[in-house]
């Protein structure tokens, strides 16, 4: 009889916790905390392994985590507090990061030591300079772009994990459309895609005779060689593609749209199947502008790649290569970073704001 009543218990017990497991699984959310910096976050980079992230934003901000964001520590650079700092790339060991402020003069600092020491690695001060992304294929291949100067998009690479940048010739540099640049909204206008192919989305005020839409441009020799092609966003002063994320080397995702018009659901989204050569709408729309998007590996029983999109409005997500989409929240971001197999996933935004998501959490249904 106690044995029989012991199974029972364990038989009760067991059914709890695959309830609370299930009803877990569904309620998928932002974990949010507000840092006391209060500073406008745009950059946020986690390391491969998910442990590590480093977070940058405006009054030269730099925050770091040790335990998949839970907890920060402030570790910016001395003397930087003019500067905003619109992306940060951390490298796999997490004890370095390299962060770019955007605007003139735009600046580059390396960090070392977890942030207890930092480095001017790169320094521009023309009035016309404006960074606005950077990314890196190896701890050594790196690459950053800005607005265009005198009609070409300004290009810079480092060869040695960022400890020395150079701009590439004017006549290497791609040409620009009139009135056409990037948008610093979350580092992720710039795509790097497997061993040599780059990605950049533009936008920005059209004149009469150039096509509506938003360009991208794309090298498949890091940055030597660049090509162009178009994509379903309407380009415009506040308009364009602001994030673009591959699931693989033939899969990807470019959101966008109009950021002081952010409940607009329209010429926000594109994807391509073709490595980016060309790009078309897809039958749903995220709910709104959205300034970054990102890829993470779903459950090993899914074949399937999601997408999260995150904008002023709120995120949704899609498990379906970005062909429809679903509400997450409300919750307003500006950026995001997942590492490689997604179980860490970190957004930032205004006021402080830090997010944290358990991706293992994410519904098939």
């Amino acid at each position: 009889m106690r044995c029989l009543i012991l199974c029972l218990l364990l038989m009760c017990m067991t059914q709890v916790t695959l309830a609370q497991s299930r009803d877990n699984k569904r309620d998928l959310r932002w974990q949010v905390q507000t840092h006391e910096s209060a500073a406008s976050f745009r950059g946020v980079h986690v390391t491969p392994d998910g442990n590590v992230a480093w977070v940058s934003g405006s009054k030269g901000t730099v925050l770091r985590s040790e335990d998949r964001g839970t907890t920060w520590a402030d570790v910016s650079p001395p003397d930087a507090e003019e500067f905003d700092f619109r992306d940060i790339h951390a490298f796999p060991d997490g004890d370095q990061a390299v962060a770019m402020a955007v605007g003139s003069p735009a600046r580059i600092y390396r960090a070392t030591q977890q942030g207890r020491d930092w480095e001017l690695v790169y320094e521009d001060t023309r009035p016309e300079i404006f960074l606005d992304a950077m990314a890196f294929w190896t701890d050594q291949e790196g690459i950053a772009f800005g607005d265009p100067i005198d009609g070409k998009v300004v290009i810079l690479r480092t060869h040695d994990g960022g400890r020395t940048w150079a701009e590439l010739s004017p006549d290497k540099q791609p040409a620009s459309l009139a009135g056409e640049g990037g948008f610093a909204a979350s580092g992720t206008c710039l795509c790097l895609v497997g061993k040599q192919t780059v990605l950049i989305g533009l936008g920005g005020a059209r004149q009469q005779n150039d096509p509506p839409e938003a360009r991208i441009l794309v090298s498949t020799d890091r940055g030597n060689t660049w090509q162009a092609s178009t994509a379903p966003l309407k380009a415009g002063s506040a308009s364009g593609i602001f994030s673009i994320a591959f699931a693989d080397e033939s899969q990807g995702v470019a959101v966008g749209g109009t950021y002081d018009q952010p409940e607009i659901s329209t010429d926000n989204i594109a994807v391509t199947t073709d490595g980016g050569t060309t790009w078309k709408r897809p039958a749903a729309t995220p709910r709104g502008y959205r300034s970054c998007v990102l890829t993470f590996a779903g459950p090993a029983k899914s074949p399937l790649s999601h997408y999260i999109a995150i904008g002023k409005t709120g995120s949704d997500y899609s498990i379906d290569r970005g062909k429809t989409w679903k509400s997450l929240s409300d919750q307003g971001f500006y950026a995001a970073s997942a590492n490689d197999s997604g179980s860490t996933v970190i957004a930032v935004g205004s006021e402080g704001r830090i997010g944290v998501l358990s991706v293992p959490d994410l519904p098939l249904n």
